[in-house]
């Protein structure tokens, strides 16, 4: 597979999820070799930061890269869409800390990056087959992540939390397959994590975002409405055992599971590399997938 760029500039504006913080992201095609990476256009004199694993300094409820004291937050999307089409080389720059949330997905992304349709490069894309079984088990709790030899990217991830939501899936990477299997799925939290998530300043931009919040505790629905001033008959939708307050209704009915898939595949981009392996995961979020491509790489 030949290494590519997108044809025309492309742009787009929104919040971080995390920051509250508006940002303006332009995208620019870049040469061959040049991979992909960001530049912090608000700061004077601020270094190019390579999407790559060895740049990621924070991966607490997103991934964030950083060289000195630039940093970058909130990578994962962007990346995962990028993957998703099969870009190899990209110029980002960003005039703001975070990368916008937008729908919470990387379906905008995807969206965007496409409509500036794809430029073919010289050379090849480059390509790395795992030769053996690789394990990564989280120093935090029991979750899980290893990769093992396959002859193409495959992803197993199976999502428990605490025996009231169970959501399995297995995906064969495909560019053909991606945007409408993987891309639309949304970022989640648990209602019972919202309070705390908030009092942390880890979701400042929550009321700009799109995404979804997993009703696992109902006795918090009415004080989530009175914070935000929801009318809930148009936020909460059921499908199945699984409530959601939300814009909109469920996107797939595991849209959970499928985002941790896209979470995967966006973290993975930052190998560098088009992975040949099959990755099952068990309960894992950004830090173990790091972990995980640090062990292989590093």
């Amino acid at each position: 597979m030949k290494q590519n760029t997108i044809q025309t500039e492309a742009f787009v504006t929104g919040k971080g999820i995390h920051s509250g913080k508006p940002a303006y992201v332009k995208f620019l095609s870049a040469q061959a070799n040049n991979g992909i990476y960001f530049i912090r256009t608000d700061l004077k004199n601020s270094p190019p930061i390579p999407a790559l694993w060895k740049n990621v300094c924070d991966t607490g409820r997103a991934t964030t890269l950083g060289l000195g004291e630039v940093r970058v937050r909130t990578v994962e999307h962007v990346l995962s869409a990028i993957f998703g089409l099969g870009i190899t080389n990209l110029r980002i720059e960003l005039n703001n800390e975070e990368v916008p949330i937008l729908d919470g997905s990387s379906k905008v992304y995807y969206d965007i990056l496409k409509s500036s349709g794809l430029k073919e490069l010289p050379g090849e894309t480059n390509c790395y087959t795992i030769q053996k079984e690789m394990v990564f088990k989280s120093p935090r709790n029991n979750s899980l992540i290893r990769i093992s030899p396959n002859n193409e990217f495959q992803i197993t991830y199976h999502l428990n939390y605490a025996e009231k939501f169970k959501q399995n899936l297995t995906y064969l990477f495909s560019q053909n397959t991606y945007y409408s299997q993987i891309a639309p799925a949304r970022t989640y939290a648990l209602l019972s994590e919202l309070e705390y998530l908030l009092e942390k300043g880890l979701i400042s931009g929550i009321s700009d975002a799109e995404g979804f919040a997993v009703v696992d505790d109902f006795s918090k629905i009415d004080e989530l409405a009175k914070k935000f001033s929801l009318n809930m008959d148009s936020f909460l939708h059921t499908n199945g055992d699984l409530t959601i307050i939300s814009k909109e209704k469920h996107r797939f009915p595991d849209e959970m599971v499928r985002h941790k898939l896209l979470d995967i595949i966006g973290d993975f981009a930052l190998s560098g590399y088009h992975i040949r392996g099959r990755i099952e995961a068990f309960g894992t979020g950004h830090s173990e997938n790091i972990g995980l491509i640090k062990a292989i790489f590093g």
